[in-house]
């Protein structure tokens, strides 16, 4: 096993992702496991065979069909692929209603993150804003590598639907983590010369 995960290593620095998963295959059907399904699945999404990382993700889902690594798996390969259709939307359904049949409200809140994704690939920012709002609630509080993300996407749903001050605040949430984060300190630039600007026409107004 070990020799063959070291071709592995080898084949991903090559870029042979197909090969990689025809390895991964190989060790799954050895000894079945989730872990060695999904990794063959990643394998041939990254190499483009969408049918064979397909079948790799039923097998796993035959194991389990509520299990969390698959079915996120399968979420973020939706969203690479086509975030807009039907079919990601449904996926990213999926993950959640696995979520909440395994108790995990982090899962759960991530899937929200992607249907939120799915409606700001859209445009319906109202939408993506429910959503995204759900998303990050649920995410508050714990280390999950999606928060930052989809609070800056939150913010911009919000830009989009007039609420700045709102729009702000996630910004402001995002640079407390993480005082380098350059999109929340544009996002924060961009509504400070709105706002002086509207404050500059109330002015000449008067």
């Amino acid at each position: 096993l070990e020799t063959e995960l070291a071709v592995v290593n080898l084949l991903y620095k090559q870029k042979r992702f197909e090969e990689a998963g025809e390895i991964f295959l190989k060790i799954a059907e050895q000894s079945p496991s989730i872990d060695w399904y999904v990794s063959a699945g990643q394998s041939f999404s990254a190499a483009k065979k969408t049918d064979r990382a397909k079948a790799a993700y039923d097998k796993a889902l035959a194991i389990d069909p509520n299990s969390l690594k698959t079915r996120l798996q399968l979420a973020v390969d939706a969203q690479s692929a086509d975030a807009t259709s039907d079919a990601a939307l449904a996926t990213f359904g999926e993950l959640k209603k696995a979520a909440e049949a395994k108790g995990s409200k982090d899962t759960a809140a991530v899937a929200e993150g992607f249907i939120g994704y799915h409606y700001i690939a859209l445009k319906d920012w109202k939408q993506a804003a429910e959503h995204l709002e759900l998303s990050v609630k649920g995410l508050e509080g714990t280390t999950s590598a999606y928060l930052p993300s989809f609070t800056i996407l939150l913010a911009g749903a919000l830009l989009q639907t007039q609420e700045l001050e709102k729009a702000k605040q996630c910004y402001e949430k995002v640079l407390k983590a993480n005082p380098a984060n350059e999109d929340a300190k544009k996002g924060i630039e961009y509504i400070n010369t709105v706002q002086a600007q509207g404050k500059g026409a109330k002015k000449g107004k008067k």
